[in-house]
């Protein structure tokens, strides 16, 4: 029962709606009833689970329309703070009065004028948004990042009229984490020792942490339950060795002495870490454990999982969508698996532990490939020997040295020297890894589905080992072909990617593509490329650019230009300006689309078209104005790409030239453009407005929409739908929305529908 409860309730993961109350009601009259029946209690334990997560989902979205309401005298509790370096801001999270206490909105204060701490009630003006995500293929979830913390708004808090403080403390476990904190950072590799001793991975380089994700040694930069066993093997095995060293009798009390004490200090680990939601949950698994074996109980390593996974989920709904509980369940089943399999092969030494990995990360690349899109073919090979040497070798010292360093410094820097200098070589080791894009396979949710199949189909055959190894042999071919082949579009594609108050355009037909800007780069790093772009190419499998416009030189269009992945190369660049930075990986000439020599100029990318339309607007005119106005034709089908012009610019063009039957609307619709006689001139089937969720500029307008309905033309928002799948059949387009490209959770697509 407890797995059919735990299975039932990790579903909620992929269901498209949820139960209403009255349902609800329903299934808790009918699990009474099963209940009183013998047999009825697996059924029982499924409709217990759907109660679970339909209460929670349902008031998850009764909280987000509450919370949306929120603006004047809202009372606040303060329960987190972070500081944000980059810009004179401090984040926070905090319960509200009016919502359920579960729930919490997460708020951002620019220039504070006050100090907060955590704790503290205040009264204050807040602005706030429901959950949103920039939603694309390819891309992460933010919307359930924000579901597995309970967030159910995000915003900034504009000003605070009256705090409520109590007594002001600082917990000493706070200050202590500071002061190793500071201690960390004056080494090399401070940023990753810094992750492991006390889990702060804020200060890790981009580099390094694309290292560790191409690699498939991510997991060892967040604390998380592997970590926690590994403190507890170490210093159990340290406690062993001393007893053996010592005369004391080897009796069950005494080994429970040890791992009791073992279990202090990975406790210890877990507090300086910051008891992260990973670490508490390996705690929980980890004391059950000591209780069964305590009290001599015969309950399998298998039960107890299941056993611990249903509290954290009965107790804590959300866990369900949390990215760390998933690795850290499937790491765990694995391991178990792992034991079982050798255990039944009768291997030992090298054999037994190589076969125990392999065993895991095939465990873990479902969760891997779900979450990350991509797997390592040498993640095996390469956590063989990364797991136990920061086990063994790294981990100890870094703790050691770090509690040492602040009683005995001497001793303490001299430890966490070995432990940097060890982690450098880590780094320098796994690079050459990263750096082979062979050893990288792209997956999306399709080629996933195939592997799986085909993986149990191998598993649970009775075939002799040739006919085994060959359908094993095939199923492996088909899903390297398939993500190799993905990018491949037969009929002409443009994908319209959310990027919110920016524009991203990418059209394919066969093998080739072509990009029309690539959104806006913030103060803070963040960039539409990282964000949305480069996790688009990886997922869809394109690995160079034949063409890549940019329209103009504004942040919004073209700011992340130089955060393009370094693994895709530009073939051809145009521009309406000369870029201070440009791609890492463009080896290309540099077109303008500007001057007489360019002017209606035609190029072609083996079946696309571009023909460059843009209009003499002389030196004096605006950003918007000067964008390159581009027109492309794939096997008889038409894009209009505008940029920013305005209506004076509009009518500069050659009208002759403009008709398309998909149009990107200029300007994000804009009231500046958008004028009659354009559309007309254009005379779209179909137009889409580039525009953030909720922007201040409330674009697109409302006029301009009412525009484009009034002479007959489709509109299509991506602030509305997220990204938008054009495809051409002849002269013709039909769209295809995000949720109709992935599978539609009640989480991502509640709100999301086509105009």
């Amino acid at each position: 029962m407890l797995i059919i409860y735990v299975l039932t309730a990790l579903s909620a993961n992929w269901w498209p709606g949820v139960l209403p109350r009255p349902a609800i009601i329903l299934c808790v009259a009918l699990t009474c009833i099963c209940l009183l029946v013998r047999r009825g209690r697996p059924l029982a334990a499924l409709l217990y689970a759907v109660i679970i997560m339909s209460g929670h989902a349902l008031t998850y979205q009764e909280s987000i329309f509450a919370a949306d309401q929120l603006n004047n005298d809202a009372i606040l509790s303060i329960q987190e703070i972070k500081p944000l370096s980059h810009i004179d801001a401090i984040e926070l999270r905090a319960s509200v009065a009016s919502l359920n206490p579960q729930m919490i909105v997460k708020l951002r204060w620019y220039r504070p004028n006050r100090q907060l701490l955590v704790g503290d009630n205040l009264v204050a003006e807040v602005a706030t948004k429901p959950p949103n995500e920039l939603a694309n293929v390819g891309g992460f979830s933010y919307r359930r990042y924000l579901l597995s913390e309970n967030i159910v708004a995000t915003g900034s808090l504009k000003s605070v009229s009256k705090i409520n403080r109590q007594q002001p403390t600082v917990a000493p476990i706070s200050r202590f984490r500071q002061s190793i904190a500071d201690k960390l950072s004056r080494f090399t590799r401070g940023d990753v020792l810094s992750a492991l001793v006390i889990g702060d991975r804020s200060s890790l380089s981009k580099s390094v942490r694309q290292i560790f994700i191409d690699t498939g040694t991510a997991h060892l930069m967040a604390i998380s339950g592997l970590h926690i066993g590994m403190v507890y093997g170490f210093t159990l095995l340290a406690f062993s060795c001393l007893t053996r060293l010592l005369p004391l009798p080897r009796s069950h009390q005494a080994q429970l002495i040890s791992s009791a004490g073992a279990f202090a200090i990975a406790f210890c680990y877990a507090a300086i870490s910051g008891f992260a939601l990973p670490t508490i949950r390996a705690l929980v698994f980890l004391a059950l454990w000591l209780v069964v074996k305590a009290c001599r109980w015969h309950v399998s390593g298998w039960r107890l999982l299941w056993f611990t996974a249903a509290v954290f989920i009965t107790v804590a709904p959300q866990t369900a969508y949390s990215v760390s509980f998933w690795l850290s369940f499937s790491a765990v089943a694995g391991v178990f698996l792992a034991l079982k399999v050798a255990d039944s092969l009768q291997l030992n030494g090298a054999k037994k532990l190589a076969t125990m990995q392999l065993v895991i990360v095939i465990m873990l690349m479902p969760v891997q490939v779900s979450f990350f899109n991509q797997q390592s073919l040498l993640a095996p090979l390469v956590n063989l020997f990364a797991i136990p040497w920061l086990g063994i070798g790294i981990l100890p010292l870094a703790l050691i040295g770090a509690l040492a360093s602040v009683v005995w410094p001497l001793a303490g820097n001299a430890m966490l020297m070995i432990a940097d200098w060890q982690l450098q070589l880590m780094v320098e080791v796994l690079m050459p890894v990263a750096n082979w894009q062979g050893q990288l396979i792209h997956m999306d949710s399709a080629s996933l589905t195939l592997a799986i199949v085909g993986l149990v189909t191998v598993l649970s055959s009775r075939l002799v080992f040739k006919r085994w190894f060959a359908l094993l042999a095939i199923v492996a071919i088909l899903v390297i072909v398939a993500s190799v082949y993905r990018h491949w579009r037969v009929a002409p594609t443009v994908d319209v990617l959310d990027v919110g108050q920016g524009l991203s355009v990418v059209s394919r037909y066969r093998g080739n593509t072509v990009i029309y800007d690539v959104g806006a780069s913030y103060p803070s790093g963040f960039n539409m490329a990282d964000a949305v772009i480069n996790p688009y190419l990886t997922h869809q499998g394109i690995h160079h650019i034949d063409w890549l416009v940019l329209s103009h030189d504004d942040n919004d269009h073209a700011g992340s230009a130089n955060k393009l992945s370094d693994k895709v190369r530009v073939n051809q660049l145009l521009a309406s300006f000369v870029p201070d930075k440009l791609p890492a990986n463009f080896d290309g000439a540099l077109h303008q689309c500007h001057g007489q020599f360019n002017s209606l100029k035609r190029w072609f990318s083996g079946g696309i078209s571009l023909q460059n339309l843009t209009s003499d607007v002389g030196q004096r005119a605006s950003d918007n104005d000067l964008s390159c106005v581009v027109k492309m034709t794939m096997d008889g089908a038409s894009l209009l790409l505008p940029g920013d012009i305005s209506r004076a610019v509009e009518g500069r063009l050659n009208q002759q030239l403009l008709d398309a039957g998909l149009l990107i609307v200029p300007h994000h619709g804009s009231k500046t453009s958008s004028s009659i006689q354009f559309i007309k001139a254009v005379a779209p089937q179909m137009a889409v407005f580039s525009a953030g969720y909720r922007n201040r500029w409330h674009l697109p307008n409302e006029h301009v929409v009412q525009r484009y309905h009034a002479l007959d033309v489709a509109t299509y928002s991506t602030s509305d739908v997220g990204m938008g799948r054009f495809i051409a059949k002849g002269d013709q387009w039909q769209a295809t929305s995000f949720c109709q490209l992935s599978w539609p959770t009640w989480y991502r697509c509640y709100d999301l529908a086509i105009d």
